[in-house]
């Protein structure tokens, strides 16, 4: 089996599926109510198909071989699961047999055609597929899930995530308290290396203004003496150190929190899939399951260490700089903000992208679990039947598609970080070239 192949199976349009499709549905005088697409023979082997159905008969089409089978003929229908494979069996005089199969990448379209050939053989109406779309926006929901994430509840997740903290309130508060002071530290180093220069670097007629100016006076450190240089740098050592100190105090305080946040989500999760019906396990591949429980929880995690301390500082920051800024002049406050509703903008254009792309990343990480997951449970059917070169390939395929998905993911988001941090940096220059 060839890559090729597997690029080409993403063609919903290919003309070898088309015409499969018409030779599925062509037997019947009106639409059958029942259609599906295949893209695997009973050998194995990469094949372009589709099945079609009404309440009398079923036809696939499997490249160029076409089965007719009447319903009345066969038994009750089933789903089988096999290593990477899904199929549709039943019984025809007593005798098991093979309908049809598919890779794990039709599981959901084969579950909504057994329901529906079974409901055909037992003289039902056809089940309707679930539209699979918020009924409130109308947007179809994630892959896997059945919740919309544009109209959930965000109160309500916070307040459940609130819940996974409540054991850690006291870590959580401590290193509260040491992001603030990292804060305060980080707007009061700018201000010393202010005071440094117009001190007594470069001084200025008049002498160096501002509140760091005014303590080093009721201090008794003259500007422009060795000893009030002196007095300046060791207190921006100390500061310097001070913060380096704070923010690995706060770094180890925030790993063990949400270490201890992750293991509680992760219990939760391994519980309420053990908690899951025949059904609901079935629906849900285990590519998908592992990805939910590593691969999210880890996400979670990261986001908890580094990138939700660094907003919450950063937001301090931002708004310590603003009063800053306004106390001194707020014309200079406009030249320095003026490029922010730019970068807003910029990211809420790429907002919907980003999602897209990196969402579709994860879809084929859960696909490359799902498969490895189906192999090595099965290792021993692939060793019997002698497939080693068709898993490899199979797995070649989706390391492949992992690695070009993250490449044009990284390639997109490191476009827009650097022309972002020059509009962050455009209202500097807007100073440097009112102000000088």
């Amino acid at each position: 089996m060839k890559t090729e192949g597997f690029k080409k199976k993403k063609k919903r349009d290919a003309p070898e599926l088309i015409r499969a499709r018409e030779r599925a549905s062509g037997g019947f005088p009106e639409k059958p109510p029942v259609s599906f697409d295949i893209n695997l023979n009973g050998r194995n082997e990469s094949v372009w198909g589709a099945g079609a159905a009404d309440s009398e008969k079923l036809i696939v089409v499997s490249g160029e071989t076409a089965c007719e089978y009447r319903l009345s003929d066969l038994g009750t229908i089933r789903l089988q699961r096999g290593v990477g494979v899904v199929s549709a069996e039943s019984e025809k005089d007593g005798t098991d047999i093979e309908l049809f199969r598919s890779d794990m990448r039709d599981f959901s379209s084969f579950e909504s055609a057994v329901a529906g050939l079974e409901a055909l053989r037992s003289g039902k109406e056809v089940p309707e597929k679930k539209a699979g779309r918020c009924p409130k926006c109308g947007r179809p929901y994630p892959k896997g899930s059945t919740v919309c994430t544009h109209c959930v509840d965000k109160k309500k997740l916070l307040r459940r995530m609130a819940g996974f903290a409540k054991g850690d309130s006291r870590l959580l508060v401590g290193a509260g308290l040491l992001l603030l002071l990292g804060s305060g530290i980080g707007v009061l180093t700018p201000r010393l290396q202010s005071f440094l220069v117009d001190g007594f670097l470069q001084p200025v007629a008049g002498g160096a203004r501002g509140w760091v100016a005014d303590a080093a006076g009721w201090l008794g450190l003259s500007e422009g003496t060795f000893a009030g240089l002196l007095a300046v740098v060791a207190a921006m050592a100390f500061f310097g150190l001070l913060n380096a100190g704070v923010n690995s105090a706060r770094h180890l305080i925030t790993a063990k929190a949400s270490a201890n946040i992750i293991v509680r989500i992760r219990g939760v999760l391994f519980g309420k899939v053990q908690s899951l019906s025949l059904a609901g396990v079935t629906k849900r591949s285990p590519g998908e399951l592992i990805t939910r429980l590593s691969g999210d929880t880890e996400q979670l995690r990261r986001f908890l260490i580094n990138i939700l301390p660094t907003l919450l500082q950063q937001s301090v920051m931002l708004v310590a700089i603003l009063i800053i800024l306004l106390s001194t002049d707020w014309k200079l406050t406009a030249f320095v903000i003026l490029p922010v509703p730019f970068l807003v903008l910029l990211f809420y254009s790429v907002n919907r992208l980003t999602h897209r792309i990196y969402h579709r990343e994860w879809q084929l990480d859960s696909d490359a679990n799902n498969m490895l997951h189906d192999v090595f449970s099965g290792i021993r059917e692939v060793k019997v039947f002698g497939t080693e070169d068709r898993e490899y390939e199979r797995f070649d395929v989706c390391a492949k598609r992992i690695a070009e998905t993250s490449k044009k993911n990284e390639l997109i988001w490191n476009a827009v970080i650097p022309f972002s941090s020059f509009l962050l940096y455009a209202g500097e220059f807007l100073v440097i070239y009112f102000v000088g």
